[in-house]
């Protein structure tokens, strides 16, 4: 099993941003992260796993040789003891060392050395490492088109990531509901997890699709009859909840949806409607011409989305 972790590091005071991107932890093996990919100019090229080349440096440390970022983890895989991040500074260094970063891989700072090509240190920096693990989301992925009320008063499938609060959303037996919130965040496709995994449901003719529908494998329709998927769908949830008059089946029991095996950075979506004050209550609406959920404003304030 895998958990993947975004990585940023940034200079204090200054705004700039050092590295930023993406690795994975072997969760059978914690001493041991298995890929870091580096994101530029606001892409991840996930063919390039610049731990490719890993090799052992002595018995406890994994050590990545060349190329533009080189950690160095201690024995608890996810400690770093010290960074490599080669970059050009006009008129100063030829690459900066992060030194002396010690203790659990979470966010916090440290000293930047910035060292010339002779090893001499020219000066030293505050410098930010901003660690965070990616979450467990429920959520329609980007493009996803959700039924609405526009502006002008007609039905409408408007791009989620459109959508803003007070947009009016047509809910299943609940008339037409005002967004309350609306969020985003970002995931690595991790076909290891089916609730950190996309799943794709494919158009056709017999389903009613206006597009293929692309939602992660926590993310559920609403049926009228579980049929065969009811003991899977029982044993993920205890007992499968119900919005309205519908049962909820997950995306990553349907065989109607296949699971997408690539590893890719995906931007997800999700909302809420207003509630009457009832923070647990979650509502049906049409996603790309197919009845599926909104979560619970509880459910969304749990997760850290980027808020629109």
């Amino acid at each position: 099993m895998t958990t993947w972790y975004s990585f940023v590091s940034t200079v204090a005071g200054e705004g700039i941003t050092n590295f930023s991107g993406f690795f994975s932890v072997n969760n059978d093996n914690p001493t041991k992260v298995t890929s870091f990919y580096e994101t530029i100019n606001g892409s991840t090229n996930f063919n390039n796993n610049i731990f490719a080349n890993n090799t052992l440096n002595g018995a406890d440390n994994v050590f990545v040789k060349g190329g533009a970022f080189a950690p160095k983890f201690s024995t608890n895989g996810t400690n770093i003891t010290s960074i490599y991040i080669y970059r050009n500074v006009p008129g100063a260094a030829s690459f900066k060392f992060y030194s002396g970063i010690d203790g659990v891989f979470t966010e916090g700072s440290r000293r930047l050395n910035i060292y010339n090509s002779s090893g001499v240190i020219l000066y030293n920096i505050q410098s930010y490492f901003d660690i965070n693990p990616i979450a467990d989301p429920s959520c329609y992925n980007e493009g996803t088109k959700i039924l609405c009320l526009n502006k002008q008063l007609a039905e409408e499938y408007i791009a989620i990531e459109l959508l803003r609060k007070g947009d009016l959303v047509k809910s299943y037996k609940h008339g037409y509901r005002r967004v309350d919130l609306i969020g985003k965040d970002s995931m690595i496709n991790n076909p290891e997890r089916f609730n950190q995994s996309m799943y794709k449901m494919e158009k056709t003719a017999e389903n009613g699709l206006l597009e293929d529908l692309i939602v992660t494998g926590g993310h559920v329709l609403l049926v009228d009859d579980l049929g065969e998927y009811k003991e899977k769908n029982d044993k993920i949830f205890g007992s499968t909840p119900m919005i309205d008059d519908k049962y909820l089946l997950l995306a990553a029991i349907s065989k109607d949806f296949k699971k997408i095996d690539s590893v890719s950075l995906y931007t997800y979506y999700h909302f809420t409607l207003e509630n009457n004050g009832n923070d647990d209550e979650r509502f049906g609406v049409w996603a790309n011409g197919i009845l599926s959920e909104t979560v619970s404003k509880k459910q969304f304030m749990r997760h850290k989305y980027i808020l629109l």
